[in-house]
């Protein structure tokens, strides 16, 4: 038998992973030994490898059980899945995660006991009797999988936990947002109903398998095929047997899955050149990589044949590619700012008019599935259907015009949008934008006269008025903006107006806030860094956290909206409420000064929609004039 040398330790980012809290507050605990009016100091490093401290396991256990902090109740379970060996790799883990789920536990079991039980499970060595035969001493890895397999719900959550651990941080570098993973299933899927009505496989080497999986559970209907024997593909093998994913045939209509995202420009190219050369008639390529690679334009360098411009225009002389788009930016996890592309190759094809489309004019949110997916199956279509299509995003090109230098999708790229004669939308909106931009405004005026003036400015500060009982303060709450409802009644407030247009059912925020504090007409709410301020005419609201609650009594000596106004003339450094200074009014003083702010701000909001309609104003006439549907050469009307 061989033995562990040594326990394994955990870093401050494991330490977090366990606690689930950020890496800093782990800093923060280290530096501040006082717990609830006790000393206890954190656990010392019993390492150090490469400058990073390492700590015992059983340490940081004690010390999260003594302090009570994180916000994980199971960590004495948790912690065998943390601090993964040294020396391991990620795919060694997961081989042996694949041999655990396989066999059963690893760590009685001799290195020769391992290998033999790999090849029994695997004769034909189709994704882990190599690679079980190649390790090493691995007892004290094994007995990390035995660890890791206990405190999960499963294999793939037991897999989740092994790719987001210490050895595989690096692969969050390839992660997408889930709005990518949705607009890519969109993609994948309109290409196997154009091959197949009852849907072609997805087929991939195993590039990015974190991407594969992504798609494949984002729907079930999706068959997945690892190609090949490359370690990549058994590395995909590998996962889904973790997962208990049945594989597919790989015969039938295929649609390969290529992921090139984070790839080197050069190294990215030659990728896709060996998909698409070997994509038969009847395949369809999917290639999701940067925009910079698939789409942007590639500056030129040197001679053509041998600069990155010259190597794509070369693929793209194949003549398959029926589709490209740039997808919006922030979709990839690792580099927010950087968008990624798509495109869709038709192996065997000759397509002389691609289909591209700049998708980042669009938010994620507002993405029409629907409308793409009938986009792309005109694209892969024939020649007819791809110049007859309406697009609604997309815009047929010449492909010589992308071979002669251009970007394969300039920016901003729309549909072209046809005039329709029986079309009257835009001038329908002129209309109404003109029906409020001609109507006459009363104005707004206030009558005042000179005071009797005072030698003493009697102002307070709002910490006493709260002392006083003469104000209360009531917090916000935390509040879940996928509950909002558009056919719900409650609203929810915020003193910055960043949650504009959210509502709740009123049942479902009864249900599901019942301790949340609900407003009442003329309560304040506001928000101190920067100050903000807005009166709640109608109650019965609640109030999104950090923002709060300000409520007068009728004593206060100030109403609502001139503390509303007060708050919001502070300059931005003055973040105490408490310190905050209103002045002290007498009671019919007050009582005119709300009035005269309420018809001030009615005016404001009549100022608001005048402006907002000459903005739709502007908007109609130049999509309407654009697109044909309205013009402003109108004949003089006859005068006598």
């Amino acid at each position: 038998m061989d033995h562990p040398t040594s326990e394994p330790t955990l870093t401050l980012q494991d330490i977090a992973d366990l606690a689930q809290v950020k890496r800093p507050v782990v800093s923060m605990w280290r530096n501040r030994p006082a717990v609830h009016g006790k000393h206890i100091p954190f656990p010392q490093p019993v390492d150090e490898v490469g400058g990073i401290a390492r700590f015992a396991r059983a340490d940081v256990v004690d010390y999260l059980e003594r302090t009570g902090r994180g916000n994980n109740a199971e960590h004495r379970v948790d912690v065998a899945a943390a601090g993964v060996p040294d020396g391991m790799s990620l795919e060694d883990l997961v081989t042996l995660l694949c041999l655990r789920q396989s066999i059963g536990d690893l760590e009685q079991l001799s290195i020769d006991e391992c290998i033999a039980a790999a090849s029994e499970f695997d004769p034909d060595d189709e994704l882990l009797a190599g690679e079980v035969a190649a390790l090493g001493d691995t007892r004290q890895a094994r007995a990390f999988i035995d660890g890791l397999v206990a405190s999960s719900y499963g294999g793939a959550d037991a897999l989740a936990k092994l790719e987001s651990s210490r050895a595989g941080r690096e692969l969050a570098a390839r992660d997408l947002d889930p709005a990518a993973v949705s607009i890519l299933r969109t993609i994948v899927d309109a290409c196997r109903l154009e091959l197949d009505p009852e849907g072609a496989q997805v087929v991939s080497a195993g590039d990015a398998p974190s991407v594969v999986l992504a798609l494949s559970d984002s729907d079930s209907d999706i068959e997945v095929y690892a190609l090949g024997n490359a370690p990549a593909a058994r590395a995909l093998r590998r996962r889904m047997m973790i997962r208990e994913q049945e594989q597919g045939s790989g015969d039938g209509p295929r649609v390969r899955l290529l992921s090139i995202v984070g790839e080197e420009l050069t190294q990215a190219l030659e990728d896709v050149d060996n998909v698409l050369i070997d994509l038969g008639p009847g395949e369809i390529a999917v290639v999701l990589g940067a925009a910079s690679v698939l789409c942007d334009a590639i500056p030129r360098a040197a001679a053509r044949s041998s600069n990155p411009e010259g190597k794509r225009a070369e693929t793209l002389r194949l003549g398959g590619l029926a589709a490209a788009l740039k997808l919006p930016r922030g979709l990839w996890k690792e580099a927010h700012r950087q968008a990624l592309g798509v495109w869709v190759y038709c192996g065997g094809a000759q397509i002389d008019l691609p289909v591209v489309a700049d998708l980042g004019t669009v938010l994620p949110a507002d993405l029409d599935h629907d409308a793409l997916a009938t986009d792309l199956a005109s694209a892969i279509g024939d020649r007819g259907d791809r110049i007859a299509r309406a697009y609604r995003y997309g815009r047929v090109v010449k492909l010589g015009d992308i071979l002669a230098g251009h970007a394969v999708v300039p920016p901003g790229t729309t549909a072209v949008r046809v005039r329709a004669p029986e079309a009257v939308d835009d001038l329908d909106r002129v209309y109404a934008a003109t029906l409020l931009t001609s109507a006459p405004d009363p104005g707004f005026d206030v009558v005042a006269r000179a005071g009797a003036g005072s030698l003493e400015v009697r102002q307070r500060p709002l910490g006493e008025l709260a002392e006083r009982k003469l104000m209360r303060m009531r917090t916000g709450s935390k509040i879940d903006r996928s509950h909002g409802d558009p056919n719900g009644t409650v609203r929810v407030l915020s003193a910055d107006g960043s949650t504009d247009g959210l509502v709740l059912d009123s049942l479902n925020a009864h249900r599901r806030y019942p301790r949340a504090t609900r407003t009442e007409p003329g309560d304040v709410v506001f928000c101190e860094n920067p100050p903000q301020a807005l009166v709640d005419e109608t109650g019965g609201n609640l109030v999104l956290s950090p923002s709060r609650i300000l409520r007068l009594s009728p004593d206060a000596g100030i109403g609502p909206r001139a503390l509303a106004a007060l708050i919001n003339g502070l300059p931005p450094h003055r973040v105490g409420w408490k310190s905050w200074n209103v002045p002290r009014l007498g009671e019919d003083e007050s009582a005119r000064l709300e009035a005269v702010l309420a018809e001030a701000a009615g005016y404001s909001a009549r100022l608001r929609a005048r402006q907002d309609a000459v903005a739709e104003l502007r908007r109609a006439l130049i999509e309407g004039i654009g697109a044909g549907t309205v013009s402003l050469c109108v004949p003089d009307e006859p005068t006598g």
